[in-house]
């Protein structure tokens, strides 16, 4: 009975092994458990095929779910490295092309958002790409021709080369982004850029804050031997890395640990892989169309000017619509990006004055409308800047115009706030609202009509502890309030009803010391004085956007926080170096200016006003 027994499991086991060896678009059996999954985080994989020039969208179980051709985008076969960067895939090919390609894959055919050159001006091959969040990474195995050595590259969207780095191994292939994830334990991979080369067979990471390059592990060894290792891709999907080898007669995909033990191989039905990335987010599934904001937000009749509409979703092609309404012509619509457009207005002479509508309307017929974005007007609607200032001796609040950097007007804020001084100011459409530091621990709505500030209404800051900060109001007329070091090692922000005061949410802080908050396109974004970066949160972690700027060497002390629209505004308050910076969404300084207030600022908040 024992022999049976033991007879009877050996036979299982090889069954099992020959499952898992056979060839066919699905490597394991339905078992009826919908939720099955050999990745821990879940997720997709996207694989290149170079033999079919097939992008091979997998699932979380490894069962094919769709594939596109890349040739159609590419006209080559050579596709090297491919990224996702949450929304859209971006491709990397050499051969006769050597382009970086972002395409959209919600439809049967991939869409070609943008293309640039690959770096370093098409010279060499560029290999793996992968996305961190903000910016591509990118390798090239450089150029005998052009002298060139195998380098990392740091490019922005638009393929403009932002840092350089020389590899310490000739033949990079796979390139993937690790971002700081440590398990319960503290355990995990270091934060940074991880490659594979097919000379060495090793992995290797690149840490950009040092910067330093380490060897990681070894590649795995086929069953044929070591002589068959071939790296091609690398992804990682929080949990673990997952390496293509791809040599003709040794194409395998392996799940290895983060200390680069190979934990098991897939014997995939495709006959020569490539580059891999995996993606928690399903791209067949197009992003929604919004309409959020438009810059400039008013003309008046007889005007032509341009106008930037932003939202999300846009695609490119023949047939993109911006309409206006009644009495403004359009013409020229130009697709930037998903989230950008630019088009030619022309305000008629009969246009009614009064708020419009913006209606967006992609090439497939989707379309969205923003609510009264624009507005037809009498006379120019000049924006503005308004600034707390926290100097010892003379609290106040300034009104500078943001076209110029004009000083129009400054208000104490003393008659309100006797002994404390301001910290952020917010504007809710029609009144202004600050709130304070020190021992007073209130918000405050404030009457800017006289010469003298006057407060008609208060609340009290909900924390017991920490010091309140930033103040901003979101698109439902909530009141939020960041604080810092609420606790130890921590800060908090309050989601806040204005008119009674009470506390309607709150969520942890990026940091210990938060200061501005903004809602940009109605993402809440942040900045931390200690972490020195601005982060957006997505409803359930932040994430860095960009680090705060400085001027002259000075220190980075980014207090204030606001959105134009288009743009951020960030204050920088260091005493003797109190500027600030008009900065693009990707953390581009477009303009930077002191204002010239009397005696020595010390900058807090900060809020644009488009009028």
């Amino acid at each position: 009975m024992n022999t049976n027994y033991f007879q009877i499991l050996r036979s299982i086991a090889v069954i099992a092994a020959a499952m898992l060896s056979m060839t066919g678009c699905n490597i394991f059996d339905h078992d009826g458990d919908n939720a099955s999954s050999i990745v821990p985080a879940k997720g997709y994989f996207y694989i290149a095929e170079r033999n079919s020039t097939s992008i091979i969208m997998l699932n979380s179980e490894l069962r094919e779910l769709k594939r596109w051709n890349y040739f159609l985008v590419t006209g080559d076969s050579s596709l090297q490295g491919i990224a996702s960067d949450g929304k859209t895939l971006w491709l990397s090919s050499a051969g006769s092309v050597d382009k970086i390609f972002q395409v959209d894959a919600s439809s049967d055919t991939l869409l070609v958002m943008k293309s640039f050159d690959a770096p370093p001006l098409k010279q060499g091959t560029v290999r793996g790409i992968t996305w961190d969040g903000i910016n591509l990474w990118a390798v090239n195995s450089g150029s005998s021709t052009y002298l060139t050595p195998a380098k990392l590259y740091k490019l922005d969207i638009s393929g403009n080369i932002i840092a350089e780095y020389q590899l310490p191994s000739p033949d990079p292939r796979g390139l993937t982004y690790v971002s700081p994830a440590p398990d319960v334990y503290g355990r995990g991979p270091d934060a940074g850029v991880y490659y594979s080369d097919v000379t060495t067979d090793k992995i290797y990471k690149f840490l950009p804050a040092t910067p330093y390059f380490d060897t990681v592990f070894s590649a795995p060894k086929p069953p044929l031997g070591a002589s068959y290792t071939y790296p091609t891709g690398l992804a990682y999907d929080r949990t673990f890395f997952w390496i293509v080898n791809s040599s003709n007669v040794a194409d395998h995909l392996y799940r290895v640990s983060y200390t680069g033990r190979e934990q098991i191989r897939y014997d995939l039905p495709y006959p020569s892989m490539g580059a891999i990335t995996w993606s928690s987010v399903d791209l067949r599934v197009a992003e929604t169309i919004t309409v959020t904001s438009v810059n400039p937000a008013s003309g008046i009749p007889g005007t032509a000017f341009s106008v930037d509409v932003f939202g999300t979703g846009f695609k490119p092609g023949y047939g993109v619509a911006i309409d206006f309404g009644t009495g403004i012509s359009v013409s020229a619509p130009q697709f930037v990006s998903s989230a950008q457009l630019k088009v030619n207005v022309i305000v008629e002479p009969t246009a009614v004055f009064g708020k419009r509508n913006v209606k967006v309307t992609n090439p497939n017929g989707a379309f969205a409308v923003g609510d009264t974005l624009f507005e037809v007007t009498s006379t120019p609607k000049i924006p503005h800047l308004w600034i707390a200032d926290q100097a010892s001796g003379q609290y106040a609040i300034h009104n500078i115009r943001a076209t110029d950097t004009t000083l129009e007007k400054s208000w104490a804020t003393t008659p309100i706030l006797a002994t404390s001084g301001p910290q952020g100011i917010a504007f809710d459409g029609i009144n202004f609202w600050m709130n304070t530091s020190g021992t007073d621990r209130k918000v405050y709505k404030i009457d800017t009509s006289a010469a003298t500030l006057t407060s008609p209404a208060s609340f009290s800051i909900p924390a017991v502890g920490g010091t309140a900060r930033g103040i901003t109001f979101d698109n439902s007329g909530n009141l939020w309030v960041s604080i810092s070091q609420v606790s130890v090692g921590g800060g908090r922000i309050y989601k806040i009803n204005p008119l009674s005061g009470a506390v309607l949410d709150s969520l942890t802080t990026p940091g210990q010391n938060p200061r501005g908050i903004v809602f940009a396109n109605n993402v809440l974004y942040c900045n931390d004085t200690d972490l020195d970066s601005v982060y957006s949160f997505n409803g359930s972690i932040w994430s860095s956007k960009f680090q705060t700027p400085t001027y002259g060497g000075a220190s980075r002390f980014a207090t204030g926080l606001t959105w134009d629209g288009t743009n951020f505004w960030i204050a920088n308050s260091t005493t003797a170096s109190d500027y600030v910076f008009k900065v693009s969404p990707t953390g581009t300084v477009l303009l930077t200016f002191r204002p010239a207030v009397t005696g020595d600022p010390q900058f807090t908040g900060l809020v644009f006003v488009a009028k």
